[in-house]
């Protein structure tokens, strides 16, 4: 089974240990990035991995 390339903002609220709103006004601000597909906001695979990394990776990776 190939990994999926997107989440919904319920899925990724679940992933990282949030409220489903809490997800969906960090996506309103611009602090969980999304992409529009018809209505749905999507989160790119890629988000997960810079998530995963920590803060401490994500600024040695941003050198």
């Amino acid at each position: 089974m190939e990994p999926k390339s997107g989440y919904s903002l319920a899925e990724t609220a679940q992933r990282i240990g949030i409220s489903r709103e809490s997800a969906y006004n960090q996506a309103q601000t611009g602090d969980i990035p999304t992409v529009r597909v018809g209505r749905r906001r999507i989160v790119p695979a890629w988000f997960f991995r810079q998530f995963d990394e920590g803060p401490a990776d994500r600024k040695a990776a941003q050198r």
